[in-house]
């Protein structure tokens, strides 16, 4: 893409194109990235995602063409670990063969962090068909590889509208502090209709909507979900670390938290509860409170020169702040020498000292940082946690009811909280200052929290048949009733599930209206589910190969419903075996000139992969030759056999038998077989063996003569 040339990644250490692994990396010629899915350096993007993808992130500025990225000097490394196909009908282990034996994901986070990745952006939440993760020690182990090298991980948190933080859908622990869970956003500041959600473990939420970036063929288009969501977050993250490299992940995700945008819409709805907000995080990058006397000096040999620098944290918030000093030399001796500053804004306080004789002691007081809800929303109480400050012996906390004043609620020894002292389904903003003696530090950024009482049992039963068998070309019919067990009715909830891949979407309904479908993903909402009430949901789905499919629905109540309580009745899952199904026909036509033909047609729909012909006549004839358009035809006596191999749906092969000895017509009878042929009453077909004329008497018969007038001459 031309916007998109310029910042694709180049491994200088590979040769291009001769052949040789010359870096040693384990890829040959692996110039710009890799294709986990076949196993080769061309990592081309037929359904246009990682191209709109990487436009979001590094489009690049000033050229006058289509858009900017959020960071249009990074790099993009194409790293190809999802099948080519997105839509219903994908086969993914035709498209991406090497996902069946190996769990390529993995290795190419591994790959990026190898070769001098500092970000990598995961757009694929689901489906887990397309890429299934699961959560085991080699998953975790690849995460840590990744930040122990100092690498983030920005992943999309899907669009299923599910509560990721009881679905729980990542293959890795929840307490990795390189990577980055990003929902997606609106124009109007709210959640995505489609968007996965969390207020633990979906980190922040971006624009994710109605997105216009790069598609192939030099286009742009404009597109919707959490994949292109996350990019955002990819690009700020890029952006962030180009102006202060020596950030940790950790780090780089807490500043993206903290200086999101807080929106009330949001704010259960992600640990920052806000929109990310890239222009308060880089100013939070660019000091005002370090001054430096820039200038330039000339060093003699043996003399020493001094930079002189300011610091002043007045007018700053408590908190931690990094920068840097950068000192460049030229002449004999020439590079660049990095002063790393930090400054941590607290308070400074006096304690006298124990005897009369003694100085004051000065205690430096900081301010907590890391509030965050432990509790569930279905709870008596609300918990809450902060990081361990190791100079401090006492926390306060403070709490007041949305739009009050703050008032002192507590102190502890410890870094958490529990309030049992809150009412249900009030909200609550919460803040913490350290304590030395009788001097309180600043206090930190509030975070708000609510609890509820209230709660709900969805539950999913099925009313079909959960594993089926069925023909291709038939359909799969799933049915099955919500039913809401109470204690408290629910206003919103929703059923969610995916496509699987080979499988069209014919028909997905809710108490008989329509269920919405986005990609792969299929959304069904309720309203008013009272308690005992019920309400039915079908899907028809269409094979569209032989294969066995499993599909797994999910109930949820809506984001401002009482919680489900029981979650092991949240779920229901179907299978379908499907079986081949197909069709062959035979037909024949007779000609005095040509001989007989026949025509083995697969009426379809399945593959007919072993199609066998077989021919007996009523009598020897002499000088028998059967042609085939498909496989080969062997001879015995009065019996033809023909192997015509595979026949695709819709495709026919011909059979020619000639004879230039007959002279008298001979019956036969013609029977065509392949397993999974279900309709067999047009399988045979009889007719009678012509011999074919020779009217110039050379002894070959006119079908296979050139030049049937010239006795002279038969071939060409």
């Amino acid at each position: 893409h031309p916007d998109l040339a310029d910042n694709i990644w180049i491994n200088s250490n590979e040769v291009p194109g001769n052949g040789i692994d010359d870096d040693k990396n384990g890829y040959i010629d692996d110039v710009h990235g890799w294709d986990f899915c076949k196993d080769d350096n061309l990592a081309e993007d037929i359904n246009s995602h990682g191209t709109h993808v990487s436009g979001t992130i590094a489009a690049l500025i000033g050229n006058k063409k289509g858009i900017v990225g959020v960071a249009p000097n990074a790099k993009i490394m194409p790293l190809k670990v999802l099948p080519d196909c997105k839509n219903e009908g994908c086969d993914p282990l035709k498209s991406c063969p090497k996902r069946a034996v190996d769990d390529i994901w993995m290795k190419a986070l591994r790959y990026a962090a190898d070769n001098g990745a500092k970000v990598v952006n995961a757009s694929l939440g689901f489906p887990k068909e397309y890429l299934p993760v699961p959560k085991n020690s080699f998953t975790n182990r690849t995460i840590e590889y990744l930040q122990a090298r100092k690498v983030l991980l920005i992943h999309s948190a899907g669009n299923a509208r599910n509560n990721n933080d009881t679905l729980n859908s990542v293959g890795w622990d929840d307490d990795l502090g390189n990577v980055i869970e990003v929902a997606a956003s609106d124009r109007g500041d709210k959640l995505a209709v489609f968007s996965s959600y969390g207020e633990k473990l979906v980190d922040v939420v971006a624009p994710g909507v109605g997105i216009l970036s790069t598609v192939p063929e030099a286009k742009y288009d404009w597109y919707s979900g959490t994949s292109m969501a996350a990019p955002h977050v990819a690009g700020a993250t890029a952006l962030i670390l180009g102006t202060a490299p020596n950030l940790s992940p950790d780090t780089v995700r807490k500043l993206l938290i903290e200086t999101s945008d807080k929106v009330s819409r949001l704010r259960t709805k992600s640990v920052s509860g806000g929109r990310i907000n890239l222009g308060r995080a880089i100013d939070s990058l660019i000091p005002d409170w370090l001054t430096v006397k820039s200038g330039r000096y000339n060093i003699a040999p043996g003399a020493e020169a001094q930079v002189v620098f300011d610091i002043s944290s007045n007018s700053l918030p408590a908190g931690d702040y990094q920068s840097s000093i950068f000192l460049s030399f030229d002449g004999e001796i020439s590079g660049t020498t990095e002063i790393p500053i930090v400054v941590t804004r607290g308070v400074l306080t006096s304690l006298a000292a124990a005897s009369s004789s003694a100085l004051p002691t000065s205690i430096f007081i900081q301010t907590p940082r890391g509030l965050q809800v432990s509790s569930e929303y279905y709870s008596t109480f609300i918990s809450l946690k902060w990081d361990k400050l190791e100079s401090t012996d006492t926390y306060i906390i403070q709490r007041r009811r949305e739009g009050g004043d703050y008032e002192t609620l507590a102190s502890t020894s410890t870094n958490t909280f529990d309030d049992d002292k809150t009412e249900a389904d009030q909200g609550y903003e919460y803040r913490v200052a350290a304590k030395n003696g009788e001097e309180v530090g600043d206090y930190s950024n509030g975070i708000y929290a609510i609890r509820t009482e209230k709660s709900a049992d969805l539950l999913l039963t099925a009313t079909t048949v959960i594993d089926q068998t069925i023909f291709l070309g038939a359909s799969s019919i799933y049915a099955f009733t919500i039913d809401n067990a109470g204690p408290e009715n629910v206003k919103r909830a929703s059923v969610s599930f995916t496509v699987p891949a080979n499988v069209k979407l014919d028909k997905a309904s809710i108490g008989g209206r329509d269920c919405i479908s986005y990609e792969s993903q299929v959304s069904c909402s309720l309203t008013n589910l009272r308690v005992d009430a019920q309400m039915a949901v079908s899907v028809t789905l269409i094979p569209i190969r032989e294969a066995t499919f499993v599909t797994t629905f999910y109930v949820a109540s809506g984001e401002e419903d009482p919680p489900d309580v029981v979650s092991e009745n949240n779920n229901l899952i179907f299978s379908s075996s499907v079986n081949k199904n197909l069709d062959l026909e035979i037909s024949n036509t007779l000609d005095s000139v040509t001989g007989t033909n026949l025509f083995v047609r697969n009426n379809g729909p399945s593959l007919a992969a072993e199609v066998n012909l077989k021919i007996v006549l009523d009598a020897t004839v002499l000088n028998l030759n059967a042609i085939s358009t498909r496989g080969k035809c062997t001879i015995s006596d009065v019996t033809i056999v023909c192997d015509l191999g595979a026949l695709e749906s819709n495709q026919t092969a011909e059979v020619l038998v000639t004879s230039i000895d007959l002279k008298a017509d001979v019956g036969y009878q013609a029977v065509v077989l392949a397993a999974g042929d279900l309709e067999q009453s047009n399988n045979s077909t009889t007719g009678k063996l012509v011999g074919t004329s020779d009217l110039d008497g050379d002894g070959v018969g006119d079908n296979s003569d050139a030049f049937p007038l010239n006795s002279l001459y038969s071939a060409d």
